[in-house]
């Protein structure tokens, strides 16, 4: 897989991501598991149920879905992969907002 180099612009709260290739955004891989709990590895190809280039991440699923088959409403995993480049120097904030756990 090539890696995608990606320019990152402030819209609103939004980043959004634009690739400096063919594909935009980050390519968000999604995962999901049992109700049971989340795995000490939710990342596993025995979870996996889709990918797609996310252009924004800015999400708000509390009342809906991802949009990927196998994906419902609750126990999922996504990871995003990709570089982003800021267009300045200076102080850059990423954060989330979350109900279960996140990494960033």
């Amino acid at each position: 897989m090539r890696r995608k180099q990606l320019l990152s612009v402030w819209i609103g709260w939004a980043v959004a991501f634009f690739a400096l290739s063919a594909q935009a955004g980050l390519l968000g891989e999604y995962f999901s598991y049992s109700p049971a709990g989340v795995p000490s590895n939710p990342f596993t190809g025995g979870n996996f149920r889709g990918s797609r280039y996310d252009s924004t991440i800015n999400f708000d699923w509390a009342t809906g879905i991802p949009g990927i088959a196998g994906i419902g409403d609750n126990n999922y995993a996504i990871r995003w992969r990709g570089q982003v480049y800021l267009p300045a120097a200076g102080t850059w904030r990423f954060y989330t907002q979350s109900d279960d756990g996140v990494r960033l």
